[in-house]
């Protein structure tokens, strides 16, 4: 038994010994690992400063003997081969101009125009009383806005526009935006009041449904006189109908049964912001 504890004692002292002698082997070998990487981080930082040094100096060369900055010069075509990211300067030599490359705005356009005046309708809104309009838009844009025509508005009142999936309130609510319509009073049967509407973009496919609906934002009645077509009209807006609260509206004075009343309106569509090539002023 002795002899036996003797020999595992000795064994383990062996073990021990080689693990410790590996520790310290990996030591060393991860200090020199660490050595190299701080000697390799210290050269790198030492070089790009003297690149910029390099750069100060031959910049300061070149006020000092009365010359500008200049930035890369080069043609349209070899810009237009260029893979650039946002920031980036140029002289373009073909037109002249310092150009960069910069976020631009997308032009706000119209889609569906459907502005054929035949009769008005004075329109009380309430948060539960609301009227809308059922459009097929022609692309696949982001609504940014709509165009109403009234000839009164009470005051400067918050509105509430929702836009719903397909035709009708039955489908998905994809968009709520509270709105201001300004005051308008202005008894002029024969010529329009274009309201624009801005909003802040939905994304719509083109050939499917949508709707809109203008409801008050608080329970304070308003009330709006607008233009629309009666079912009476044989032209008729192909793409949708309109609608008071959940149902397609009905003039009771025109109503023959099967034509369908419009608003008068306009969609305006927008493209997604892009980088683009600009001068720079």
């Amino acid at each position: 038994t002795l002899t036996r504890f003797v020999n595992d004692s000795a064994a383990k002292n062996t073990r021990i010994s080689n693990n410790l002698t590996r520790f310290t082997n990996d030591s060393v070998a991860v200090r020199q690992l660490i050595g190299s990487v701080q000697t390799s981080a210290t050269e790198a930082i030492a070089q790009e400063q003297a690149r910029a040094e390099a750069a100060e100096a031959a910049l300061a060369a070149q006020i000092a003997n009365g010359g500008g900055y200049g930035i890369q010069r080069m043609t349209t075509a070899q810009r237009n081969a260029l893979s650039p990211q946002g920031g980036e300067m140029i002289y373009n030599t073909t037109v002249n101009k310092f150009q960069g490359y910069q976020s631009v705005e997308s032009t706000r356009y119209i889609d569906q125009d459907y502005f054929m005046r035949w009769s008005t309708i004075g329109m009380n809104f309430s948060t539960t009383q609301y009227w809308g309009q059922s459009f097929t838009p022609a692309v696949t844009d982001s609504l940014s806005g709509l165009t109403l025509s009234t000839y009164y508005s009470e005051g400067d009142q918050n509105y509430v526009v929702k836009i719903y999936e397909g035709d009708g309130t039955g489908g998905n609510l994809l968009s709520q935006q509270n709105v201001t319509i300004a005051n308008i009073n202005n008894y002029n049967y024969s010529s329009y009041n274009e309201v624009f509407i801005p909003l802040q973009g939905v994304l719509l496919n083109a050939g499917s449904s949508y709707t809109f609906v203008i409801a008050a934002a608080n329970d304070n009645y308003r009330y709006m006189a607008m233009w629309f077509t009666s079912e009476n009209n044989s032209y008729n807006y192909a793409g949708g109908k309109m609608y008071q609260n959940n149902s397609p509206f009905q003039y009771w004075y025109y109503w023959n049964g099967t034509n369908h009343c419009d608003m008068l309106f306009k969609t305006h569509m927008k493209g997604a912001d892009a980088l683009n090539w600009v001068n720079m002023r």
